[in-house]
């Protein structure tokens, strides 16, 4: 199998995490024995059920995210206030903390606010797909159904969501 893209990558791993070693189940939000565990072994249980979905929807942007901190961290590295406060004589972790990562997380705070719409959109077909309940899944069946009220209020909230 020709891997050709990062979906690509992402789908063997998920095949792998789930299908191959049996590790994660590919979908639903419990198992079948659920009612009869423990407090602790139900939160182990939930938390195995996220794994992959998580997976999903967090490597999507993750990718793009990790170049633009790269970047900014290497633009701002070289910025005539960071030489003048490690001229100082300033111990490099306080520099770094105070000027270098603060300043870097500007534009990557903006982008992740711009992606959290995408976020939300990419749920929908990651509920769908795992089974699980929830935002994505009532939009849907609000599709299915043809309950344009819903689909309304939903696209709404998407779209709020994706503007503030």
């Amino acid at each position: 199998m020709r891997l050709t893209s990062f979906s690509d990558y992402t789908l063997r791993v998920l095949m792998y995490l789930a299908l191959e070693t049996g590790w994660f189940p590919v979908g639903g939000t419990t198992s079948l024995d659920y009612p009869i565990l423990s407090p602790l072994e139900k939160i182990g249980d939930r938390a195995a059920h996220l794994v992959l979905p998580v997976i999903v929807l967090g490597t999507g942007g993750m990718a793009s995210l990790m170049r633009l901190m790269r970047s900014q961290l290497l633009e701002i590295q070289s910025a005539d206030y960071v030489r003048t406060a490690r001229a100082k004589g300033l111990a490099p972790r306080i520099v770094d903390s105070r000027h270098v990562f603060r300043n870097a997380m500007l534009p990557v705070v903006t982008i992740i606010g711009l992606q959290t719409g995408l976020l939300l959109s990419g749920a929908i077909l990651t509920e769908t797909v795992f089974a699980i309940p929830g935002m994505g899944t009532w939009l849907a069946g609000a599709i299915e159904t043809r309950d344009y009220p819903v689909l309304q209020g939903g696209i709404l909230f998407v779209a709020l969501a994706a503007v503030s």
